[in-house]
């Protein structure tokens, strides 16, 4: 089937228009796409939840470790809190109590949670995983949504916040938080 110059040239003006576009979201001209690269969210709802919770937020330099955040809504009420995936060769073992401790701009935030007890797992290769989950308040996350810098230690090991996870928890914050307050 051969193609008319006029079908060439609107297929060829639709192509410089989609590399246009790639190109405004590459380098941030188009201000409100941006967020849902930066963070991904995830939706279910059942009988009585809805559940909204970020998802693949990776945190520190070559790891899998996961900061994400999940807010749990009830037709009355709503539950916000953290969820911590660490993937390494040996157990840190996540106790119950305060095993978490932000550095948010200098200010201390330490969480106490159930530890990962029932949240631990072999993966793959000899690796580990534990999960642990840590409730947090609104105040909290505004915070740690508008920080500058955030440092974070789950029992022994060390992350940093990148610029993309703090963008993460404040889209996060303003879009599905911020509403419910």
């Amino acid at each position: 089937m051969m193609f008319s110059f006029t079908d060439r040239i609107k297929s060829f003006t639709g192509i410089v228009v989609l590399l246009i576009l790639l190109l405004c979201l590459n380098i941030g001209c188009i201000k409100q796409l941006q967020p849902t690269r930066k963070c991904n969210i995830e939706t279910s709802i059942d009988k009585l939840d809805t559940y909204i919770m970020t998802v693949d937020n990776f945190i520190g330099n070559d790891t899998d470790d996961e900061f994400n955040m999940v807010l749990i809504r009830r037709p009355n009420d709503f539950r916000l809190a953290f969820i911590v995936k660490y993937i390494g060769p040996e157990w840190i073992f996540i106790e119950p109590g305060e095993s978490l401790v932000l550095d948010v701009d200098g200010e201390r935030m330490a969480f106490g949670g159930l530890g990962s007890e029932g949240n631990k797992d072999v993966i793959f290769n000899g690796m580990v995983r534990e999960m642990a989950i840590y409730d947090i308040t609104p105040e909290q996350l505004k915070k740690i949504s508008n920080a500058n810098e955030v440092k974070c230690k789950l029992v022994e090991v060390n992350y940093k916040f990148s610029r993309s996870n703090i963008e993460c928890f404040r889209y996060f914050y303003e879009k599905y938080v911020v509403p419910i307050q």
